[in-house]
């Protein structure tokens, strides 16, 4: 019996044809200040700042307005496409030094 050959699939053919979905939601953030992996899963809490004005003065809280969950791979990707992306549009990010500095 013959060996079976491997198949090639290149990223793109793995990934699909995209499709427009002009419904799917649109979430406002400020902040992700969460991250936590379980198994194979990412997830990443999305946070906005909301004022709670049922005391005076009013309050401001940071909310969770959402949580993205993904594989680690497609979240190691979706990493390294962001910096890919603002590092093209002139962001600079801190070195580890910079970040070790105080306030």
């Amino acid at each position: 019996m013959a060996e079976p050959k491997a198949l090639k699939v290149t990223y793109q053919e793995m990934l699909g044809v995209y499709e427009e979905n002009l419904m799917a939601p649109e979430v406002f953030a400020q902040n992700s200040p969460y991250f936590a992996i379980s198994g194979n899963i990412v997830s990443v809490t999305l946070t906005a700042s909301r004022y709670d004005n049922s005391s005076s003065p009013g309050i401001r809280k940071q909310v969770a307005v959402a949580r993205l969950s993904m594989p680690v791979g497609a979240a190691a990707d979706l990493a390294t496409g962001l910096y890919d992306f603002l590092s093209k549009n002139g962001v600079k990010f801190a070195t580890d030094k910079e970040r070790e500095k105080p306030q």
